[in-house]
């Protein structure tokens, strides 16, 4: 019982770190891309991702819900 407290515990502080991390780097994209519209010279592979990663987080997993659940 205590290995699995242990194991959601690590579990959970890994996520957090990805999330701290993650977040981090998209600002720094973000800052660039801004900065760059700003000099006037448009940075097209950064733009590219930004799309690309706010396509996965937002637009792409969206939950289904199942045809048995929406009759019950």
């Amino acid at each position: 019982m205590a290995f699995r407290i242990t194991a959601k515990f690590i579990t959970g502080v890994v996520a957090l770190v990805f999330i701290i991390v993650g977040g981090y780097l998209f600002g720094l994209v973000i800052k660039s891309v801004i900065s760059s519209i700003n000099r006037g010279e448009f940075e097209w592979g950064l733009a590219l991702l930004v799309i690309g990663i706010i396509a996965l987080v937002v637009i792409i997993p969206k939950p289904r819900l199942n045809s048995r659940s929406k009759n019950q």
